[in-house]
């Protein structure tokens, strides 16, 4: 036979469980817990008084648990004992709001967020110190020395003769404390700065405004009269077209001994062409010759042991 947990336990490996996020209400009832009794300045957990307007509404006033009289379930955390909370059952039947918030008397001078270890300290500290007894003027005198705390730990490591209170420093204990340096955030990554932007400064130009270039004033084939059938160029700009090469929109391509049609430049043309084209053949050449000449010398590969031919019809006596 099972208990109740261990059958929980099978049906939870069986099929699992989804996770769901704690409400407020729900994240308080996990928090540390002590039953202490509402008075008049309120109620004390750690050696701390918490007091509030709602929470006098419960002072001397019994829980309705059984067993524990006047006293009430008082929640807390010690990573931050700034406020507790007292939990009302009846209230929670009645689904309303069942917790009850009680903040510390003296927060004011602490003037921010403390632990409950920042607490025990300051008030190990005050006792070694021979503090007073009197509760108000106790938790008084910890709530300033929680504050020094935090504030010593803000300023980080000072010089002796500062941590002594300022009426009691005679002599070298005078001297001003040094600021300490600021704390090591780790290398600064080298940041490239952007290069620079090589089109600021110019303007969108106005298409308007563009001057189109000029055209030839003869046909493109003229000027390569060594190209054959195949790639060309149109007629207009130089532009390479496939097919033959049209003149004069009839189709057909002039032979190469044919005389360009006489016009403002063209005798210049062909001239310029068949120099350009004598230069490129002069400048493969060297190429060439260039590349040959790096290239390493042949090796022999012939075998030295046998012996060497002779022509044909030849007699040892002839090559003796």
């Amino acid at each position: 036979m099972l208990t109740p947990n261990q059958m929980y336990a099978a049906l939870v490996a069986c099929e699992g469980y989804a996770p769901l996020p704690l409400s407020p209400s729900q994240s308080r009832k996990l928090l540390l817990c002590e039953w202490r009794q509402v008075g008049d300045k309120g109620v004390r957990v750690g050696n701390r008084t918490y007091n509030s307007a709602a929470l006098q509404a419960y002072n001397k006033q019994p829980s309705g648990v059984r067993g524990q009289g006047k006293r009430w379930p008082i929640r807390f955390d010690p990573y931050a004992p700034r406020y507790v909370w007292l939990f009302d059952q009846r209230q929670e039947q009645l689904g309303k709001d069942p917790w009850v918030e009680a903040e510390f008397i003296h927060q004011d001078l602490i003037d921010g967020e403390w632990s409950q270890y920042l607490w025990q300290t300051a008030e190990q500290a005050f006792l070694e110190a021979g503090g007073p007894e009197e509760h108000e003027q106790r938790e008084r005198d910890i709530a300033l020395a929680v504050s020094e705390l935090r504030e010593r730990a803000r300023r980080g490591p000072l010089d002796e003769g500062h941590l002594a209170r300022p009426g009691r420093r005679t002599g070298a204990a005078r001297r001003r404390w040094r600021r300490p340096g600021r704390p090591f955030t780790g290398p600064q990554p080298a940041v490239r700065p952007p290069d620079p932007d090589r089109y600021a400064g110019i303007s969108v130009p106005d298409p308007a405004t563009i001057v189109p270039a000029r055209s030839l004033e003869s046909p493109a084939q003229f000027f390569f009269p060594d190209q054959g059938t195949g790639l060309g160029l149109s007629d207009d700009a130089g532009v390479a077209v496939d097919g033959p090469a049209a003149v004069g929109g009839t189709g057909e391509r002039p032979s190469p001994d044919a005389e360009p049609p006489a016009g403002t430049g063209v005798e210049a043309g062909v001239r310029a062409g068949k120099g350009l084209r004598l230069a490129l053949r002069r400048a493969s050449t060297g190429i060439a010759d260039l590349f040959l000449s790096g290239l390493p010398a042949p090796t022999d590969t012939s075998d030295p042991a046998a012996p060497p031919r002779t022509a044909a019809g030849s007699t040892d006596e002839d090559n003796s």
